[in-house]
């Protein structure tokens, strides 16, 4: 196995001659026996219980002990005789797969959306693509060393500029995004308003009249397992199962109503060298920029002020979002025109193709 270096010149001649480099990744042998000497103890317990048990109860309990054994002595052993390795190439990132680690998962440097580093529990690594995550485990790499090199070797081959590329790992208990954005705003509080304007400006009948049918239909749905009770003989009458039914259907028809009062929430949209991450309250997305098939931004006014709304289309459905002011508006349209993403003029805020949707 090869031994990495620290970063520098050795690392810019690996990745011009288009070599691999390999890092061992490990659970710590800390880990390893804890949690053996932890199913030792489990199957030592049952064991114990199985003494005191006759027939069939007694077999189960020996066979489950043998299970927390063989579980035991199979995590030495894959610690021991399969040793995983953390490969890294040209282009992409390959994660150990398998009991045997014969097999790799691999994450190209051009999917890779967000970083984050972590020294909260362990140090640690997340990689976010646009469609999963991946952890990159600092203990498991066997050294602070082995894991600084490893970040740098990621930042530099996707080509990603960060002040947080340094010899310094994050300090204990704390947290850091390591891929700076090139552009970051948070939409005004002006767009929930007027996306609440548009749903509050219909006629009060017809909206109650959807919310009334959106009630029926829940208190249907929740009617059908007393229905098939009823068939087989083991309910009660209507009586006994209808307080329930409605406050359940009740409770989820309020819930409709916000959301449909309320449908917009304020966002942080950030571009990236790779793609676009938008943050809702606690929730992340994270896009490519190949992702996006087509956008445009769409003018419309509210309360005597202009809203500048950028329309994306992405994986067959518009994400809207609003931009803070004509100069975010101008680089974020920059932005999309160097990563060629098309321009796709015919797009039309969805909630305007609604039926009876007011639009000011």
């Amino acid at each position: 196995m090869n031994r990495p270096e620290k970063t520098g010149d050795s690392d810019t001649a690996w990745l011009q001659k288009g070599e691999e480099r390999k890092y061992p990744y490990n659970l710590p042998w800390t880990g390893v026996w804890l949690g053996a000497v932890i199913v030792a103890l489990f199957a030592f317990g049952v064991g114990r219980l199985a003494r005191n048990q006759t027939g069939l109860a007694y077999v189960g309990l020996m066979i489950l002990s043998s299970l927390f054994i063989f579980l035991a002595l199979m995590v030495l052993a894959r610690r021991v005789f399969f040793p995983r390795v953390l490969r890294l190439d040209e282009d992409a990132i390959y994660f150990p797969r398998g009991f045997s680690a014969n097999r790799a998962d691999p994450i190209r440097y051009a999917d890779i959306v967000r970083m984050i580093e972590s020294n909260r529990q362990r140090l640690s690594l997340r990689l976010m693509t646009s469609r999963r995550q991946f952890s990159i485990d600092g203990p498991s790499l066997g050294s602070p060393e082995n894991y600084v090199a490893v970040r740098a070797l990621i930042l530099q081959k996707a080509s990603i500029s960060s002040s947080s590329a340094s010899e310094e790992v994050p300090k204990p208990g704390t947290w850091r995004e390591t891929l700076e954005p090139a552009l970051q705003w948070t939409e005004p509080d002006n767009w929930p308003r007027y996306r609440t304007h548009l749903v509050t400006s219909k006629p009060r009948l017809l909206r109650l009249g959807r919310t009334f049918w959106f009630f029926i239909r829940c208190l249907g749905i929740v009617a059908v397992p007393w229905i098939i009770l009823r068939l087989c003989g083991l309910a009660d009458s209507l009586s006994s199962y209808l307080p329930l039914a409605l406050i359940v259907s009740l409770f989820f028809t309020w819930l409709h109503w916000y959301g449909v009062v309320h449908p917009a929430s304020r966002k942080v949209l950030t571009f990236r060298t790779h793609g676009i991450t938008l943050h809702y309250g606690k929730q992340f997305a994270d896009y490519r920029y190949q992702d996006v098939s087509g956008w445009t931004i769409a003018e419309r006014s509210f309360e005597g002020r202009s809203l500048d709304i950028l329309l994306l289309e992405i994986r067959n459905r518009q994400v809207p979002c609003v931009f803070p002011d004509a100069e975010t508006r101008d680089r974020a349209a920059k932005i999309l025109g160097d990563k060629r993403v098309p321009v796709n003029a015919e797009l039309k805020p969805n909630w305007e193709n609604q039926a009876g949707c007011f639009v000011s």
